[in-house]
């Protein structure tokens, strides 16, 4: 059971989907260690698909191939010594597409986002934004965000499943919190016999010397 939690400070310029596609290559002669820093080796996926990392010493960008060959750039940045750790980054395949990771900084501390891609055919299929917490285990793949631009309205994605799962905690426990984000007030998530459990901690407005905790708990089984 493997569940990823937020490893979050530089901000950085990031160009999406505006790169044109390049001939492969993997090499900055003016900055050799980079080899240690970008894999190019590709992932490959079961349906024969592929993604990949190509740089050179102005830029790196992140390929999909499908089967067929056919090329497109999903991601592209310029600050190549910082490949994997700012931006895009593969997490996992998974039943029709592909998760990819997205750090809007490097360091600490923000939100981890995390978006869909379409196995198939490299199309985006969904942005979820911030997200309070992703889960990669085989059985369980499913991510945990805030909707509606809320802090109090919570949405499970089962994302194999295509299926979500709405819920809510009280109204206005992040109004006096001191994350950078609610999402960050959000820890210890575990996933035992099938129940999954996650904290977080919050203030109230009239206690503001004391943290309180309280917990999600879903029958996980159940969808």
């Amino acid at each position: 059971m493997t569940l990823k939690p937020f490893s979050l400070v530089l901000m950085a310029s990031i160009f999406i989907g505006s790169k044109p596609i390049f001939a492969q290559h993997c090499n900055c002669h003016a900055e050799p260690e980079l080899r240690s820093i970008i894999n190019c080796k590709p992932v490959c996926f079961k349906n024969g698909a592929k993604l990949f990392w190509q740089y050179n010493c102005d830029s790196s960008w992140l390929v999909y191939k499908n089967s067929h060959g056919g090329r497109q750039v999903i991601f592209s940045m310029e600050f190549v010594d910082l490949t994997g750790l700012l931006g895009f980054s593969y997490v996992q395949e998974n039943k029709h597409s592909f998760t990819i990771e997205n750090r809007q900084i490097s360091g600490c501390c923000a939100p981890l986002q995390y978006r869909l891609f379409d196995k198939e055919t490299g199309r985006q299929l969904r942005d979820f934004g911030d997200c309070i917490w992703y889960s990669n285990e085989s059985q369980y793949n499913f991510l945990l965000y805030f909707i509606d631009g809320s802090d109090h309205k919570i949405r499970f994605y089962f994302i194999d499943k295509e299926k979500y799962l709405d819920l809510t905690i009280p109204k206005g426990r992040f109004k006096s919190h001191l994350f950078v984000a609610p999402e960050l007030a959000f820890e210890d998530a575990n996933i035992e016999n099938g129940r999954f459990k996650i904290y977080y901690k919050y203030q109230l407005p009239k206690q503001k010397e004391t943290w309180s905790k309280d917990s999600i708990i879903v029958d996980l089984s159940r969808y």
